[in-house]
């Protein structure tokens, strides 16, 4: 900001009182000067805890700058969004002026140095106009982002960029004398809201490869930049955001070059201007609204190319599993392997044209009822990652990540298969001392399974001390290799009277024999005989509760983690006996085939979305 800048400002708030947000704004650099002398009142690095409230479309922005300050995030609460996070006083100065935080405040009895002080400090420092610092004062509702942040500053929302390729002459009129020639219009403009830079005289410098945050306060205002040209070549000048920008460039002559409105491949709200620079010299931007709103919005100038859109392979995605948590990739084949999430590798996202800089591609759902996107950070990387929430039909989008490119777009198949369901405690073979399996009789499967049958082994057992179980199920195991010439135990699972969960045959890619005709499907035996027979067994075992939550927790989970089949239209579930599959047994009895046969079928094929 310039001397006459400084004094002007200055005046106005002297004399009559200005509001805070009509205080002109800081130079990224006096804002760190500033937030260094207040650091200076407390020890160097020194952390003390803050609460920050955020706009909740902010919510990433302002967790990543709080990732590269280096401040300490403790707690996010989503719901009311609130961060706790431990900050040094130069941490918490800058991320107090940020405009995606609402309030911030401290315990007192924690923190010697609270915000109401630092307010004073700003206050004191602006009225001296501290020539130390070049203070004019710091609004609030405005910032504008340093190079450092440049990566993760530029927010908006759908953003849309028509691109205007020319060939530009030199200059040869003093820049200084077109400049003055252009606008004479006063400093500020009428409107006490607006910013500095009106006109042409007193356009804001901008650095290539930067980006600066403009603001659109008045309907029909426009905005001045300039930037010098360090080298010839195609450079781009373009907008993010939400706000309907127009840009017109200008040489230094005052001449105009180009005028864009809408950037057809990515949309119809900012603007992209391509051409040719074959002059070192300064080059001018003007920036105005198309539909006379108000606003933000993000201007950069770069020789970089950029994508006009993004394709996503393939067109339609199949994900049956309510609950499931899948991670998206951001970068082509990079997956950051966060909080166990699937990757889902099926999916991929190529920024058009190939050569664009930007290989960082970003995710959002139609409908998050359906399928729910997560951001974050993990080992200092971004990720995303897709969750199924519920049964439909939604799009999923992907764009560039720094919201230049048009979206590409899928459908999402979502929620037809079996919901979720976690791995309950099984007690591992190693646990009872299973025999090893007899690799000469084993069969390899000729399909992958398909129902879940219940077997008794009609030996009456009722005993739930775990030597008598692992007593018992060695007992099986013997009998069927020995007695039965079978390659292992026959059973995939065993429940026994107390409702424990017992690992018998792996579910792999070899056959078990327990039921014929169904070797490939699970077999699960529960420890006991639930048939009556006068002779035999006049007493038989009862279906406990403890097995019947055992056999359901089983199944839910055998289900989901098998994909089982299910024919709902003909209440067709994957649930039965092996009395039902083999016509001339009576396993597992009538104490406990009834139960099975329709309370667990119908339980399962209730819980089925």
């Amino acid at each position: 900001m310039n001397k006459e800048n400084k004094e002007i400002s200055t005046t106005n708030v002297i004399e009559t009182n200005t509001c805070e947000d009509e205080i002109i704004l800081a130079s990224p650099t006096e804002l760190f000067d500033m937030a260094e002398e207040i650091a200076k009142s407390t020890q160097t690095d020194e952390k003390f805890p803050f609460t920050i409230h955020y706009d909740a479309n902010q919510k990433d922005f302002l967790l990543s700058l709080l990732q590269i300050s280096e401040a300490i995030v403790e707690d996010n609460d989503e719901e009311n969004h609130l961060i706790s996070a431990l900050m040094n006083m130069r941490q918490m100065t800058f991320i107090k002026h940020l405009d995606c935080t609402n309030r911030i405040s401290t315990d007192e009895g924690l923190n010697p140095f609270l915000t109401e002080e630092i307010e004073n400090l700003e206050q004191e420092q602006f009225n001296n106009g501290d020539s130390g610092n070049n203070i004019t004062g710091v609004s609030h509702s405005e910032h504008i982002m340093t190079t450092k942040f440049n990566e993760i500053a530029k927010v908006s929302n759908d953003t849309n960029l028509t691109a205007v390729y020319t060939d530009v002459a030199d200059c040869s009129v003093d820049e200084e004398l077109a400049t003055a020639s252009v606008d004479t219009a006063s400093v500020r403009s009428s409107c006490s809201n607006c910013p500095t830079n009106t006109n042409m005289a007193q356009a804001q410098e901008i650095a290539v490869e930067d980006a600066i945050l403009g603001r659109i306060s008045c309907p029909g205002a426009k905005q001045w930049f300039k930037f010098n040209v360090p080298k010839t070549g195609n450079y781009t000048i373009y907008t993010t955001g939400t706000l309907d920008t127009v840009g017109e460039l200008y040489d230094c002559n005052g001449s105009m070059i180009a005028r864009v409105d809408d950037y057809e491949p990515c949309g119809k709200l900012n603007f992209r201007i391509i051409c040719h620079l074959n002059t070192l010299s300064t080059y001018y931007i003007c920036v105005s609204e198309a539909s006379s709103n108000t606003g933000r919005y993000y201007l950069e100038v770069t020789e970089k190319t950029l994508p006009n859109s993004i394709y996503i392979k393939p067109s339609t995605l199949v994900l049956e599993h309510i609950g499931k948590v899948y991670e998206l990739p951001i970068l082509p084949n990079i997956f950051t392997g966060v909080n166990g999430a699937e990757p889902l590798s099926e999916l991929s996202a190529t920024p058009i044209p190939s050569t664009a800089y930007e290989k960082r591609v970003k995710w959002s759902s139609s409908n998050s009822n359906i399928v729910k996107i997560d951001t974050g950070w993990h080992n200092n990387q971004r990720y995303q990652t897709l969750t199924v929430v519920g049964k439909g039909t939604a799009k999923l989008y992907a764009y560039d990540w720094e919201e230049n490119g048009k979206r590409g777009e899928c459908t999402v198949n979502a929620g037809d298969g079996w919901p979720v369901y976690p791995k309950p405690h099984i007690h591992a073979r190693e646990y009872w001392g299973a025999r090893d399996v007899v690799a000469d009789r084993l069969r390899a499967r000729t399909r992958e399974p398909e129902r879940i049958i219940f077997h008794h082994p009609a030996e009456n057992f009722s005993s739930t001390d775990f030597i008598h179980v692992i007593a018992e199920i060695q007992r099986i195991q013997n009998v069927h290799i020995d007695d039965d010439r079978k390659c292992d135990i026959a059973y995939h699972f065993i429940i026994d009277p107390a409702g424990g969960i017992w690992q018998g045959a792996e579910v792999d890619e070899y056959q078990r024999g327990h039921a014929e005709g169904h070797f490939d499907d699970i077999g699960v035996v529960i420890l006991g005989d639930f048939e009556k027979r006068i002779l035999v067994n006049p007493n038989p075992n009862i279906l406990n509760d403890n097995q019947k939550n055992a056999m359901r927790e089983l199944s839910k989970w055998l289900c989901y983690e098998y994909d089982l089949p299910i024919d709902e239209s003909n209440n067709i579930s994957p649930i039965t006996t092996h009395r039902a599959v083999v016509s001339d047994s009576v396993c597992p009895g009538e104490n406990a085939a009834p139960w099975v046969e329709n309370d667990l079928k119908t339980y399962i094929n209730n819980w089925h979305p």
